[in-house]
């Protein structure tokens, strides 16, 4: 019978920098393990199928998502009025029935979705995936943090010793900066902590030929533009500034010097849904600036994660917020300016670059602030060209060594093949969620 790994993590290709991890740990997991079955929870499997119309073929099966427990939303309203209460367990919740049945059918639990274990998405979010992954740690299935960035939970620091618990109770801990290699070894996790790049680097680009919305270009190429509502909603009045009016000023500044302007959506809402969409954010944008003779574009909604790689490594610079659009540039070998609203965007730069020059801050976002940005991967674009080209044997290298040391410690804690069903553990508490 095929090994199955179950992802969690996961909610839907809608957002394609999940399905660049998804379908770059599935590449990856098959290359390494051979025949397997992979469990992707999807919010909406027909519209997931519409971005991956093979899925199947490469072993994927869609299975119900895992909606946060209704109960956790009482509890943080609750906490909210009685601070003190943050420090009492979280009560851990009953699983739905969908996700029971994949848990049960698991060989191997798979924590994916990039920056889950933060407090990014809040502690509702935080503590489902704590109460989903440690229900398969609970049935004893061998489990993998995978291509993680992690923390700080500076803001909340009564959930930091669950969060240690938690992740202390994986098999391996697979983390792709070094920012978050340092943040858990500080909190003593090193014993099956690892480094290895995001694995959307290694993701194949799509070459599509349906690419007439493409920006006419007068000689200085094309710069892609990736804005998200999440800059938008944190920074919004920064320094009193409109930064839709910013946007709108710097792309129509981009195409007055003969640059094509690309503006690249890399999460479109579900269903129609506007507050998360890049894409409906974006078409505004358009409406606002025009076309400006044919100088500025939109890439369609259509588009899925690989054949957005490969529109970004037709251009000449990115900018951009979402961190797998920038991730699909910078492993095409193009010149990207990162908008960071988190650790993410920091760590990866500092690793590939050293430091943070070519990183904005969204706090700092304006007309200038991206024109000076755009200045540096000008005055740098032939460095930055050969620095991600040096860099680009390694990422390989990394994340071989990281399916091994995965294989290898699951085959260690299992005491049987690979592949094979794993026996039952003893349970370590209520998922390890008290807060201290």
């Amino acid at each position: 019978m095929a090994l199955r790994i179950y992802f969690t993590g996961h909610r839907s290709f809608c957002n394609h920098g999940c399905e660049a991890l998804v379908r770059s740990a599935v590449s990856l997991y098959r290359q390494a393990l051979g025949a397997a079955e992979f469990l992707v929870p999807s919010a909406d499997p027909a519209e997931d199928t519409r971005f991956w119309p093979d899925a199947t073929d490469h072993g994927v099966r869609f299975v119900p998502v895992v909606d946060p427990w209704p109960g956790h939303r009482w509890w943080e309203r609750a906490v909210r009025r009685v601070p003190g209460w943050g420090r009492l367990p979280w009560p851990p919740g009953p699983l739905a029935p969908g996700t029971r049945a994949a848990l049960d059918e698991a060989d191997l639990l798979i924590s994916t979705g990039g920056d889950n274990y933060s407090l990014d998405y809040g502690l509702v979010s935080l503590f489902t995936m704590i109460g989903t992954d440690g229900a398969a740690m609970d049935r004893g299935v061998p489990a993998v943090l995978w291509g993680a960035s992690v923390g700080p939970f500076d803001a909340a620091p009564h959930v930091l010793s669950a969060v240690r618990r938690h992740l202390a109770r994986f098999d391996a801990l697979v983390v792709r900066e070094t920012a978050t290699l340092d943040y858990l070894k500080a909190q003593g996790l090193d014993a099956r902590l690892s480094l290895a790049t995001d694995p959307a680097f290694l993701m194949t680009p799509e070459e599509t030929s349906l690419m007439p919305f493409w920006p006419r270009e007068t000689g200085q190429g094309t710069v892609a533009l990736n804005i998200s509502p999440i800059i938008l909603r944190r920074h919004a009045g920064a320094g009193g500034r409109n930064l839709e009016d910013e946007m709108v000023a710097f792309a129509l500044d981009l195409a007055s010097r003969g640059y094509g302007v690309l503006f690249v959506p890399h999460v479109v809402g579900q269903s129609g849904s506007g507050l998360k969409c890049d894409h409906a954010l974006m078409a505004r944008l358009l409406e606002r600036t025009g076309t400006a003779g044919g100088r500025i574009a939109l890439l369609p909604r259509r588009f899925n994660a690989p054949q957005i790689k490969h529109a970004l490594a037709r251009c000449r610079f990115v900018i951009g917020a979402r961190t797998h659009c920038t991730i699909g540039a910078l492993s095409s070998g193009v010149p990207t300016l990162s908008i960071a609203y988190s650790v993410k965007a920091t760590g990866i730069n500092r690793d590939l670059f050293g430091d943070e020059r070519y990183v904005l801050d969204g706090a700092s976002l304006s007309r200038t602030s991206l024109d000076a940005g755009l200045t540096r991967l000008v005055a740098d674009e032939g460095v930055i060209r050969a620095t991600l080209a040096a860099r680009k044997p390694d990422w390989s290298a990394s994340l071989e060594r990281a399916v091994a040391t995965v294989r290898a410690a699951v085959e260690a804690r299992g005491g049987a093949p690979f592949g094979q069903r794993y026996p039952l553990r003893a349970a370590a508490g209520p998922s390890g969620i008290a807060c201290d």
